[in-house]
């Protein structure tokens, strides 16, 4: 069976491996079920640049195993467009048809596709990545109050400090993301927000106890693989 925990380690291998003229293609940090925001939505895959000069925005991924259902694709779609400059929906041939029906024409789909039947009729554990759509930019402006929403309280408080915006140190988080997104353009904002999450260390936010939201229980085109899992 083709699970969420093996097209992750399968994306993470895809991305370590990926080089051009023996460097690496994209200088990222993969971050596992960020939340966007928090109690609502995990992205269960952000790909993060990590050096400023490739700061050209955060990559989402959505996975849909054989194990999953559909049932919150529709809202996870909603909260990922606010803040992701690229999206890709990774899915088993269960859900394929379906779930493309329910993502934007600019979302990336990647297919989980296994890589033969066993003698028992049935899909192998051995799959591949096979590149379905391409991800395009996100077409509309991303909602700069969601970007401020991946951040925890003591950046928003070194934005502030760093920006001079005038607000107290004791404000509730809802109140500084408020006074940041006043005075801060948008562009610029996720160009700072990626930068606190590309410089973060430890991503257990400090003196938070937190509870991962409960999951509720064809386009054909032109396919490319861009991995093979040897499990």
């Amino acid at each position: 069976m083709i699970t969420d925990a093996k097209i992750r380690a399968e994306l993470k291998h895809v991305y370590k491996e990926t080089t051009y003229n023996g460097e690496p293609l994209a200088r990222l940090r993969l971050v596992d079920e960020l939340a966007i925001p928090k109690q609502i939505c995990l992205a269960d895959v952000v790909a993060i640049p990590v050096e400023e000069e490739s700061y050209n925005g955060f990559h989402g991924f959505e996975i849909k195993s054989e194990v999953d259902s559909l049932t919150r694709l529709e809202s996870q779609v909603h909260y990922y467009s606010k803040v992701f400059r690229k999206c890709t929906l990774i899915v088993t041939e269960k859900h394929e048809e379906k779930a493309m029906d329910m993502i934007p024409d600019w979302w990336g789909v990647i297919l989980a596709h296994p890589l033969f039947i066993d003698e028992y009729g049935e899909p192998s554990e051995s799959f591949a990545l096979i590149e379905v759509r391409e991800a395009k930019e996100n077409p509309s402006p991303l909602e700069a109050y969601g970007l401020t929403q991946l951040l925890w309280r003591n950046e928003l408080l070194s934005i502030v400090k760093e920006k001079e915006i005038k607000i107290a140190k004791s404000s509730s988080k809802r109140l500084l993301r408020g006074a940041i997104v006043k005075a801060i353009d948008v562009r610029e904002l996720e160009q700072i927000v990626i930068g606190y999450l590309a410089r973060r260390e430890d991503w257990k936010v400090p003196g938070e106890k937190y509870k991962r939201p409960k999951r509720a229980s064809s386009k054909r085109q032109k396919r490319t693989r861009i991995s093979y899992s040897k499990k």
